[in-house]
């Protein structure tokens, strides 16, 4: 059995506040142990016309520095962004990299 490691959207943008900054610091412990076969971390990007913008005009996570991954995670051997997350099942990504 594979362990995997799955971060979802440790950005700047995202993980500078109280518990979300600790989420952080927990996450690069883990993978400061070397225990997991597989380590990979979703990235939200929130495109000029997606939904965030035209139904709620939510204007953060735009570019960088805001949607860059922690300094400490980016090292990783796959980064699924959003997009990929939305046309792909995840666990059959998981069977196929078996």
């Amino acid at each position: 059995m594979k362990n995997i490691l799955l971060i979802i959207d440790m950005q700047n943008g995202f993980a500078r506040y109280g518990k979300t900054k600790e989420t952080g610091e927990k996450i690069v412990e883990l993978l400061k142990t070397n225990s997991f076969d597989y380590v990979i971390a979703t990235q939200f990007i929130n495109p000029l016309q997606g939904p965030y913008r035209r139904i709620l005009n939510w204007e953060k996570l735009t570019s960088s520095p805001e949607i860059d991954l922690l300094e400490e995670i980016v090292p990783l051997e796959k980064i699924l962004s959003m997009e990929f997350w939305h046309q792909t099942v995840l666990s059959d990504y998981f069977l196929r990299t078996r």
